[in-house]
């Protein structure tokens, strides 16, 4: 269900504090004998989840959302190990098949559309809790029977905490930045046509962009083994 605003994510800049307060469509708990595991949602229109893009400081937004309660989470959610962030696609459709297409076939494909993304605690308990079947259907992690292991999208506990370090060093970033007076319009070029202030903004075509590499997932991850150094 929806969970109570958290307490703000608090990073110290040069100058000051940077408060940050958020919210998410959906948090769920798995509570097992010796850990309660929780995941975030949100529902997106097309939009996948790309570790890549959190690297470059895109779409953080639901993983600051889980380390708030992770790190600052009351109540129930005083002691909790986080299970991971997921986008549902919303609104995606079957349209691309034509009308001669067998049932099975607009299954499959139904099912392709409303697979969710995102990246998910490596550990067994919050796999099996999120899929019972293990097919990745739903979500992006399936179990091989020929290498007896799970693959997908999936990240080690350890690393986590790298990845809150990291992020805490792009908010940082951004907050010094802002207080530097550092506010151009320098975007990055595939995010204008979803952006809420392009009206606005004054950015034209042939104006410096800023470019974020695609790093590959299992890339994101090695660099994440090197801690805040290498990431």
């Amino acid at each position: 269900g929806m969970l109570a605003a958290q307490k703000p994510v608090e990073i110290k800049l040069k100058n000051g504090t940077l408060k940050i307060k958020g919210s998410v469509d959906r948090v769920d708990m798995m509570k097992t004998e010796d850990k309660n595991f929780v995941r975030v949602i949100d529902y997106k229109g097309k939009k996948d989840f790309s570790l890549s893009d959190v690297f470059g400081g895109l779409n953080m937004q639901m993983l600051i959302y889980l380390f708030s309660i992770w790190k600052n989470g009351t109540d129930e959610y005083a002691d909790v190990t986080p299970a991971g962030v997921l986008y549902m696609p919303v609104g995606k459709s079957s349209a691309n098949l034509d009308r001669n297409s067998t049932d099975e076939s607009v299954l499959k494909e139904q099912r392709k559309n409303n697979k969710m993304t995102g990246i998910i605690l490596d550990d067994s308990r919050v796999i099996e809790g999120m899929d019972t079947t293990k097919s990745g259907m739903i979500i992006p992690v399936k179990y091989k029977e020929k290498d007896n292991k799970f693959t997908g999208s999936l990240i080690d506990f350890s690393l986590l905490e790298n990845l809150y370090e990291k992020i805490e060093d792009n908010l940082r970033n951004m907050g010094d930045s802002l207080h530097e007076g550092k506010i151009e319009a320098v975007p990055i070029e595939k995010e204008c046509e979803n952006c809420d202030y392009r009206s606005i903004c004054g950015f034209e075509n042939g104006d410096e962009i800023r470019e974020i590499p695609e790093i590959d997932t299992d890339d994101c991850l090695e660099m994440l083994k090197g801690g805040e150094d290498n990431a």
